[in-house]
């Protein structure tokens, strides 16, 4: 899944280029529960892979 959520992010990036809102619209596009992860993880996910 997170290689998925990342490409996901990343190409949503390329027309808004926010990491919050690229996030936060994955996490709803997708109908993810706040119990199982939350958007500040993809938030996380994105900083921690981004290339140079």
């Amino acid at each position: 899944m997170d290689v998925y959520a990342l490409a996901w992010m990343r190409g949503r990036m390329d027309y808004l280029p926010s990491e919050n809102s690229a996030a936060t619209l994955f996490h709803k596009k997708h109908n993810i529960n706040d119990g199982h992860i939350k958007s500040d993880a993809f938030r996380q996910l994105l900083r921690r892979n981004k290339t140079i």
